[in-house]
Parts: C-alpha cells; structure tokens; sequence
C-alpha cells in the first residue's frame, strides 16, 4: 500500500502545480488581478516557468500562487504541499525545527512555511461565537499564566462537586467538556511541540488548533481532506488586489 506521502503532487513540481490548480481554479484558471476567466492563455515556452498563465485583458502573467500565502516564494510548490500534509496530519502541530529536519530545508524557510500555512488556517472573516441560537461552551484555562474570564450571562457546572454535565440530555445540557478536550490538545501541543508563544502571537496559534479542532477525525475528517480544506484557505491571505493596482507582484 503506498504511503499518503508518495503521491505525485508532493515530489514533482508539475503535478504539484496541476493539482493546486484543480482545488483553487475548478472552474479554470481565474486572474488573480481582474478576476476574469476569459482569454486567457497557457504559455508554453522552453524558457517559461511552470503553470504560468497570460491575461489578454490585463497583459500580465500570472500563476496560481499570485495572490496566496505561495507568493514571492523561491519554495518549490510540492515542498509546500508537503508541509501542508505534515502540519495538518499532526493533530498537535509541528514545530520549525522539526520541518527544517524533515524537508531539508534551511530553518529560516521552515520557520517561514509553518507561519504562512498557520495564517492559511485561520478563518479570514470568524463569524459569531456560536451563531444564531446555537450555545458556546467555555472554560476557564491557563497557559503562561493568561486566564479566560466569563464576559456574559451564562450557566456552569461545577467539578469540585462532582457536576460534570447538568441539565437535560442532548445538545440543551450543560457542559464544557469539548472545550477542555480542546484545550488539552492545544496545551499539549504549545508546550510539547512549539514550547513558547509571545502574547502578540496567541491568536495565531489558537487559530491554527481551532483549524484542527474543527476538522477533526471525530467529525469525518481525515488527514487529505484536512490539508485540502487549509489548501483552501491559501488564497486572499498574502495579497488582495485592487482595481487600481497598476503591477500586480508576479510568482
């Protein structure tokens, strides 16, 4: 039986780029600058770069990594994939150092993969906690010695007590158990994998365990359809471009 890491995309650079292309462009290739489908071109050239594309409207080139966190990346795209694979196939992340073993990659450019790909996995535009009559669980937990304080009306269980879910059965019940299993897993990963986290960068790491959390095997997620949902969420986080740019950066 081959190994998830022996498919085509993760160790040659066209395929890498043909099965990008198929997630981020089903419908076709799509400018990344007027967003237009039509007349546009595959160059093909002995000299030409991979997967290079050519806008008639805009007379600019582009590929499918302008305008996502691959762009003005010297990376070869199938080691991004592979770096997606490993980090969304760890349930408690990976560390720089340990991408930097892995690839055989610099440690600088590992360090530069596992922030770009962590942004990746974050939710661009986070809806309400919870949503329209749907009920947030909480709890209160410290890492380096941050605490999450309860901001609204809301009912409790109490441990000590022995409560540990009170209320009626099903999704009315009262608990919080999902939140510790979250935290125990987000726990386990900052300080057995990344080890320290500067305060300004929290919300990055959270983001990325919400990531996993939320597509976890628990909900019918497996490891291809986890990276394929973060390969998903490349786009929009590098650059968003204007109808006024004049050059968009090529890649």
């Amino acid at each position: 039986m081959p190994s998830a890491l022996s498919a085509p995309h993760l160790h040659n650079e066209e395929a890498a780029y043909a099965w990008v292309e198929a997630r981020l462009w089903p419908d076709g290739p799509v400018c990344p600058r007027c967003k237009g489908t039509e007349r546009i071109t595959a160059l093909r050239g002995k000299s030409t770069r991979i997967g290079v594309r050519f806008c008639n409207p805009c007379r600019k080139p582009f590929t499918v990594k302008v305008g996502t966190v691959f762009e003005s990346s010297h990376i070869p795209l199938r080691i991004w994939l592979q770096a997606i694979g490993l980090l969304c196939a760890s349930k408690k992340g990976m560390s720089s150092n340990q991408l930097h073993r892995t690839l055989g990659i610099t440690l600088k450019s590992a360090w530069f993969l596992s922030h770009r790909i962590g942004e990746a996995m974050a939710s661009g535009d986070p809806a309400p906690m919870g949503g329209g009559g749907w009920i947030v669980e909480a709890d209160e937990s410290k890492l380096y010695g941050d605490a999450l304080e309860h901001v609204a009306e809301h009912e409790t269980v109490k441990h000590s007590a022995g409560e540990y879910v009170c209320g009626v059965k099903g999704p009315e019940a009262i608990h919080c158990n999902s939140a510790e299993g979250y935290f125990s897993i987000f726990k386990r990963g900052m300080k057995g994998i990344y080890q320290h986290c500067g305060e300004r960068h929290l919300h990055r790491y959270l983001a990325e365990f919400d990531f996993r959390y939320n597509a976890r095997v628990a909900l019918g997620v497996n490891d291809g359809t986890r990276a394929e949902r973060a390969l998903r969420g490349v786009v929009g986080k590098r650059l968003t471009y204007r109808t006024t740019d004049t050059d968009p950066p090529q890649s």
